[in-house]
């Protein structure tokens, strides 16, 4: 049930965009309150779309690393877990702006602060389905960029169910479709706000997550660093048909093998960006499988050995896993969220985000934690 009611989601959106790629938005364009990907579905539809997690994650085994390259970025390796809520987070946040220009049916829109200074970071988030740049500019970057000098940029994906075609080799491959709009938006940052080209940031949630790990893989020497919420590993799937396998984690690879997907995109000396992973243990929609399918990825790809470092829990409730490399810096890391179901967490009570559909209210600010990760924060 659950396999065949997002393949209909899926196919919806997908069929929305035709042989071509692009649509009309329908008259409803999803400008206002995101609804969740089952939300329309009858209750009674719903009721065996809880994976049975058992068996899901696979053991992990422990194998011998390597270096990595001198020249991985050394900056900003996460803390320990917290103990308490996060910090007060700052109310002012840049408007959001929409840019023109042509993106091959994606839009492109922005949150700059009016004193942003020459060759400061840049962040790209990257929304869930059914979701808009509007909605997922609630989760706090725009505060954050406001206080700490750096550039936000939202790529959206307006047609159809919303989703990014995480799931279609023609829109996840070098110079290939989604991946070179969203490519061609970084650029387009770097002409128009002079944002250090070397010192780009990328994350989002679902969909949006799974387009992350695909950017991280397919342009590694673009990003400093990637934190997926709730993704999917880059080449799990190569088409609609086989997504819905990846969604329900049942991919059964070994990390060699979820390794070389990446490899076969950029090489084994490409300088890969550190990776942060974010996922919550009750989500429904997104196996939480996949975060221990994509650490063993981004491990072999930093080629690190399989067993963590270090494993600590927050008092908070979430458990952080990170795979440190030889010079010390945190390379992978995975934070799996006590009873967080499918969104992005946020700390309301400290400003951080607001509650919506797929922002979800945990008392962890991951916005404030994947920016202390991609060292924007002292």
């Amino acid at each position: 049930m659950r396999a065949f009611t997002l393949m209909l989601l899926l196919a919806a959106g997908v069929a929305a965009c035709g042989d071509s790629g692009v649509a009309t938005p329908s008259p409803d364009a999803r400008e206002d309150t995101p609804r969740d990907l089952l939300s329309d579905l009858p209750t009674d539809a719903l009721a065996d779309t809880t994976p049975d997690l058992a068996d899901a994650r696979p053991d992990l085994s422990e194998d011998e690393g390597r270096d990595l390259p001198e020249d991985l970025p050394l900056d900003g390796p996460s803390d320990a877990p917290r103990d308490t809520p996060s910090d007060t987070f700052p109310s002012e946040a840049p408007p959001l702006t929409r840019v023109s220009g042509i993106f091959g049916g994606l839009r492109m829109h922005t949150q700059v602060p009016d004193t942003l200074a020459p060759n400061r970071p840049l962040v790209v988030a990257l929304h869930g389905c059914l979701q808009s740049a509007q909605t997922y500019a609630q989760v706090g970057w725009g505060q954050l960029a406001a206080q700490h000098d750096f550039a936000v940029m939202y790529p959206e994906q307006p047609l159809g169910n919303g989703c990014f075609s995480w799931f279609n080799a023609l829109d996840v491959r070098r110079d290939l479709g989604q991946a070179r709009q969203i490519a061609r938006m970084i650029d387009r940052m770097v002409e128009d706000h002079a944002v250090d080209p070397a010192r780009v940031y990328i994350t989002g949630l679902s969909a949006g997550g799974a387009m992350t790990a695909a950017m991280a893989a397919v342009y590694p020497e673009r990003f400093q660093a990637a934190a997926p919420i709730a993704g999917v590993p880059f080449g799990c799937a190569e088409s609609l048909l086989s997504s819905t396998v990846c969604l329900q984690g049942t991919r059964d690879w070994t990390s060699a093998q979820w390794t070389q997907k990446v490899f076969a995109q950029s090489g084994e000396q490409a300088p890969y960006p550190r990776i942060s992973i974010w996922q919550g243990t009750d989500d429904t929609v997104v196996d939480p499988a996949n975060a221990q399918h994509m650490t063993m990825q981004w491990v072999g790809a930093h080629a690190l050995a399989q067993a963590p470092t270090t494993t600590v829990t927050s008092a908070l409730g979430y458990t952080l896993t990170q795979h440190v490399d030889a010079q010390g810096v945190v390379a992978v890391e995975r934070r799996l969220i006590d009873r967080l179901a499918h969104g992005t967490p946020i700390d309301a009570s400290s400003g951080c985000g607001e509650p919506s559909a797929y922002v979800l209210d945990r008392e962890v600010c991951s916005t404030l934690e994947i920016a202390r990760f991609f060292g924007l924060l002292p």
